[in-house]
């Protein structure tokens, strides 16, 4: 997207924040996914209800990575004493150690190795961490800057195709399964059937209840970027005003 190599793209809302802070000109047309999948994933039958019950416990963990630190947040925020609670590098097998119970829970998007575990017979629940004190938008439609500028009436009108999709999907979630798994056929029809209305849930907020899918404010993206600062992923803050619009879903 910063070299101009594709016209649209689709990415994290905090990606495209560190991009355009790094002097690469993305812009959020619409936010998708208005929280983040990240989460504490664990099998029910540990009934983990709060963090502190992690406590004694076998957290896999996904290191170096962008969920990990939101994990650091997250635990900074709920004063958690991670000595506590015994970490183990997964990487991308924490459905697998679950399933294993090699690990009691683990760091991942829900909707992803938490459902996994589901359609294998592990029931799952989680603690999103946007629902633990981490305000970050997720996957958002990506322009250029300079394109909002020399073309903006396809930016416009892509823009609202793209949204328009997601909406028809949330009213008609069946049929969208069905599309997807008929131009899909090698993908995991159970699985499938479970992440699909998770996916959709993200996209539902006030804000987009008020204003349409795709939908999100000034105060919501300073949030996250205080959130990346304090993950030090960002070294300063920047005018967020220029990394998202609404004006083109209108």
């Amino acid at each position: 997207m910063g070299n101009r190599t594709n016209d649209f793209g689709y990415a994290t809302a905090d990606q495209a924040l560190m991009a355009y802070a790094k002097g690469l000109p993305v812009v959020a047309t619409g936010v998708i996914l208005q929280k983040s999948p990240s989460a504490i994933i664990f099998p029910k039958a540990k009934a983990i209800a709060k963090l502190e019950q992690l406590y004694g416990k076998r957290l896999g963990t996904q290191i170096k990575s962008v969920v990990d630190k939101q994990w650091d947040a997250v635990a900074k925020i709920h004063k958690i004493d991670r000595k506590k609670i015994t970490e183990i590098p997964s990487d991308q097998a924490i459905a697998a150690s679950i399933i294993a119970d090699k690990i009691d829970a683990g760091v991942a998007f829900f909707f992803n190795d938490g459902l996994l575990a589901e359609t294998k017979g592990t029931p799952m629940g989680w603690l999103l961490f946007s629902d633990l004190g981490l305000p970050m938008y997720s996957t958002s439609l990506l322009v250029h800057e300079a394109m909002l500028k020399e073309k903006p009436d396809l930016v416009r009108r892509f823009t609202r195709a793209f949204v328009k999709g997601w909406t028809y999907s949330k009213a008609n979630p069946q049929e969208a399964l069905a599309l997807f798994l008929k131009a899909n056929p090698e993908a995991d029809a159970a699985y499938s059937k479970l992440k699909l209305p998770a996916v959709l849930s993200l996209t539902d907020t006030e804000d987009t209840r008020k204003n349409g899918i795709g939908y999100s404010t000034k105060a919501g993206w300073e949030g996250m970027q205080k959130a990346l600062i304090d993950m030090q992923l960002m070294e300063a803050p920047i005018d967020v005003s220029k990394v998202f619009t609404n004006d083109f879903l209108k």
